[in-house]
């Protein structure tokens, strides 16, 4: 249904490299994009790959089929072997879907042109975006992020492996940033940051508006037992992530709490050593990737979620977490604080000298009980969007 008082945009071209109603985190945000969109847009064209054709397909009703029209779009075979093989695999096959686009996009956009185009999963600040390069087409470009690094004094953390990689992925971003995402900036018609720090890199080149990009069915559960020992940590086990730091803190709680770690990585060796040289290796347990539903029981099980990281554009588990009334122990950096502002939740400050010392204390004085809230529920998009994407359109 369009709101009342809004003309319907004809045609949209929507770019979502990730699109899927049944996962979480870019897929998720992906769909409620595309759902959101068909409150305001006559039709919708769906730029994504073949994977996610059947799951847009099914997961639309029968009246909104007739209204979408899915572009798919993939790189040969032997590139989509090498993404899954190579570090950083992913990240190289995206930025050539994007720039292998361009010329698909512009035979579509001169044949029946579009009033109106968006960018919304896999938006890299960094990385290249086929809209940009689209002649006559007004596009919204993101919720984008990537303009965050480790503050100086957490890169102790990382180990020497870690920093080096992050020296490297410094020098790739800050290149990406000169020949994509400044270009990028300068063509689009609106940036939608997903924090501060990347609202201040672009507000000088484009209009841009911070929005983080969470998307949170509402689970709304209370916890079982707020008063176990049991911590949660989920996400991906690299350096940049602060498990070393939620290691070190783990030392000055109680031998009673213990912490579950939920995901999987190449920095998890490391972590296993460091965990043994602490001293705490018997208070921690390393879960391996597990299906998100074993992640939101362990939530409503847990006393908080741990979430040391150093780098999250826009922390989705976090946003979880609220909804299921888990309290949320995490640093003040960009991400964390955009997606926790608003509610009942600890942000620890990074410069503390003793950082692992608080970090503990945070988690030994997290609240025991906070209310389920949804603060990232799909409404929150399908009331944005339509007012943005009239504006736009009326001004272009």
């Amino acid at each position: 249904m369009k709101p009342s008082g809004v003309r319907p945009i004809r045609r949209l071209l929507l770019s979502a490299y990730a699109c899927d109603p049944n996962s979480g985190s870019e897929p998720g945000a992906g769909w409620a994009f595309l759902k959101a969109s068909l409150r305001s847009c006559d039709n919708v064209t769906v730029l994504t790959r073949t994977k996610n054709r059947g799951p847009i397909f099914r997961g639309l009703s029968a009246h909104e089929r007739n209204r979408v029209h899915i572009l798919v779009h993939d790189l040969p075979a032997p590139l989509r072997w090498l993404k899954h093989r190579l570090r950083g695999g992913t990240q190289l096959y995206y930025l050539c879907w994007q720039l292998s686009a361009v010329s698909k996009l512009r035979r579509i956009h001169r044949e029946d042109p579009f009033d109106l185009a968006h960018h919304v999963t896999f938006a890299a600040d960094w990385q290249p975006c086929a809209l940009a390069y689209q002649e006559n087409l007004p596009f919204i470009w993101g919720p984008v992020g990537g303009s965050q690094y480790a503050p100086g004094p957490l890169r102790r953390y990382l180990g020497w492996r870690g920093r080096l990689t992050h020296g490297v992925r410094r020098l790739v971003t800050k290149c990406g940033h000169l020949f994509f995402g400044k270009p990028t900036g300068r063509a689009c018609s609106q940036a939608l940051a997903m924090n501060t720090d990347v609202a201040a890199v672009f507000s000088s080149i484009c209009p841009t508006e911070v929005f983080p990009n969470p998307v949170v069915q509402s689970h709304l559960r209370h916890r079982i037992d707020p008063l176990n020992t049991q911590i949660l940590g989920v996400g991906s086990l690299l350096p940049l992530k602060g498990w070393a730091l939620a290691l070190a803190a783990l030392r000055h709680l109680p031998e009673k709490f213990h912490l579950l770690l939920a995901g999987d990585g190449p920095d998890k060796r490391r972590l296993q050593r460091h965990a043994q040289y602490l001293g705490v290796s018997d208070r921690i347990t390393f879960l391996g990737s597990i299906p998100r539903t074993e992640v939101f029981q362990l939530m409503v099980k847990s006393r908080c979620l741990l979430h040391p990281t150093f780098h999250d554009s826009s922390s989705w588990v976090a946003a979880e977490a609220v909804a299921f009334g888990l309290p949320v122990v995490a640093l003040d950096l960009p991400g964390p604080r955009e997606v926790l502002k608003n509610s009942e939740n600890l942000l620890v400050d990074w410069r503390a000298p003793n950082l692992d010392y608080f970090l503990a204390n945070a988690v030994l004085t997290a609240p025991l009980t906070t209310q389920p809230i949804n603060l990232f529920g799909p409404q929150r998009i399908a009331e944005f969007l339509p007012e943005l994407y009239q504006r736009l359109v009326e001004s272009s």
